[in-house]
């Protein structure tokens, strides 16, 4: 009985989560966190659904949850209050789905219809501690998870340009994509268009200096003829 009225809250905040979709305003907002509070739910277990499916807004509210609960919690056990709140969102940040895919918040994250949100999201989480080189049962780390999206979109420009700008973010961040899934044919394209667009530098160069030489040629001979129409009017 237990398990089932604790399903149900579950499906109560999640619906509270789809109405903020549908309206995102700040009673709905509110709305989802009352009712985790309400019903002392863990809200890390929130996470992924919020990843792939909300905002970054969501996504921070409730790693903030987390590390408010993890903080009143290690203050009344008497323990380290920043550090077990620190452990907590890591942890959150970083934790994996029980069914068999052992997908991560990151992960998770790509599945999102928004595209702009999925930077955001990204951010957000790397920000709170999330490891893009983290290892699971189905994925060796979010960098594959990136070379596989980038291999199944087609090349839809707006897709490949965003997920290798959260590439660039994380190289930023000292996580550095492994060999193995870094984007060879855009990198071949690049070497390719530079090397292209070297040679006619110097061909530009020379067009111009045959250009004024040409004009100054054109004006002389105009000038000549203007004195030879002179000379047979007198």
């Amino acid at each position: 009985m237990e398990r089932l009225v604790n399903r149900q809250q579950i499906l109560e905040v999640n619906g509270a989560i789809n109405r903020y979709m549908q309206n995102k305003n700040d009673m709905n907002f509110d709305r989802i966190f009352n009712e985790i509070r309400e019903y002392n739910l863990d809200p890390a277990r929130f996470i992924m659904h919020a990843c792939s499916n909300t905002t970054a807004r969501v996504v921070e509210g409730l790693l903030d949850l987390v590390r408010k609960n993890a903080a009143m919690e290690a203050e009344r056990e008497g323990v380290n209050v920043e550090a077990a709140a620190k452990r907590a969102v890591t942890a959150a940040a970083n934790m994996t789905t029980n069914d068999g895919y052992g997908e991560t918040p990151l992960v998770a994250t790509l599945q999102n219809p928004d595209t702009q949100q999925i930077e955001e999201i990204v951010r957000v989480l790397v920000e709170h501690g999330a490891n893009p080189n983290l290892e699971t049962d189905d994925r060796e780390n979010f960098f594959h998870a990136i070379y596989e999206d980038e291999m199944n979109s087609d090349d839809l420009p707006g897709r490949m340009a965003m997920l290798q700008r959260i590439r660039d973010f994380l190289n930023e961040k000292q996580f550095n994509s492994p060999r193995n899934y870094q984007r060879f044919r855009p990198q071949a394209a690049a070497a390719a268009v530079q090397q292209a667009a070297a040679a006619p530098i110097g061909g530009k160069k020379k067009k111009k200096k045959t250009a004024k030489k040409g004009k100054k040629g054109k004006k002389g001979k105009k000038t000549v003829k203007r004195k030879k129409s002179k000379k047979h009017r007198k």
